[in-house]
């Protein structure tokens, strides 16, 4: 109602001048500059670019050789079971940087976080193809006796991933950006009703959580879940790296020292 008065009030030339402002903003324009178009599918050029449902697990990030992981001391003795999925950067020659928790249960008081990190950074991966950027990867690593596979053997677990989609339903930014991170990377969340992992990370990312707009920017030049697009890409790239996020400042570094101008 507010809105309609001031209209009302203003004179043409202040209307066409808040329509050049607005311009920029409306959802038609937000599609065409920044929003991935989601998509199960193809790229519009007709080739699979698009990989919807297998962010992070493509066989590159698979370890060559996986750094022993030690079952924390206090945990084995305590009967303690934990899960943790970690985000890292691939680099072309096959090192590990960045290694981030996105999630693990239980919570760092029983070492399984510093376990996995180190496991990261010592892990052997092959190298990247000639000419490769780095890679985003995510793997998940599982610390039980004996093994289990469904959600059910983990009633934490299970907690956890109600508790974050309840709180991304609410509108939560970080929990849009942790629960479209578990859709992307828990095998068991993706045969639930919601698959598209993507739109919860846009949800975060426009909120302005940094690793979101990293991990929007990173699946719009991946093709992941969407249509390849460098440009869009980019945009959320530079507004990640605006707020440190260590991952898209990475990046965006490496496309610079490759000389791909676009990236400053």
């Amino acid at each position: 109602k507010l809105a309609v008065k001031l209209r009302a009030a203003l004179t043409p030339a202040n209307r066409r001048a808040a329509a050049r402002i607005v311009a920029p903003y409306t959802p038609a324009a937000l599609r065409r500059s920044l929003l991935p178009i989601f998509s199960a599918g193809c790229g519009t050029d007709g080739r699979k670019r698009c990989r919807a449902g297998t962010w992070g697990q493509t066989r590159q990030c698979a370890p060559l050789h996986v750094y022993r992981l030690v079952y924390p001391r206090g945990a084995e003795f305590s009967g303690v079971q934990g899960r943790v999925v970690v985000h890292f950067t691939l680099m072309p020659d096959g090192s590990a940087h960045l290694p981030y928790v996105v999630f693990g249960l239980p919570k760092p008081g029983y070492r399984f976080h510093a376990v996995v990190r180190t496991s990261i950074l010592r892990s052997k991966f092959g190298h990247l193809p000639p000419g490769a950027q780095p890679a985003r990867c995510n793997l998940m690593f599982s610390f039980v006796e004996p093994p289990f596979a469904s959600l059910s053997a983990y009633p934490r677990l299970e907690h956890f991933i109600d508790t974050m989609r309840r709180r991304a339903h609410s509108g939560n930014p970080s929990a849009e950006a942790i629960y479209g991170t578990l859709l992307a990377t828990v095998p068991q969340v993706g045969h639930r009703r919601e698959r598209h992992f993507l739109s919860w990370l846009v949800k975060a990312a426009q909120a302005g959580v940094a690793y979101a707009q990293y991990e929007v920017g990173e699946s719009l030049l991946a093709g992941l879940g969407c249509p390849h697009d460098s440009v869009k890409a980019l945009r959320w790239m530079r507004l990640a790296a605006a707020q440190d996020e260590p991952h898209a400042q990475v990046a965006l570094a490496m496309r610079l020292l490759r000389g791909v101008p676009t990236a400053a």
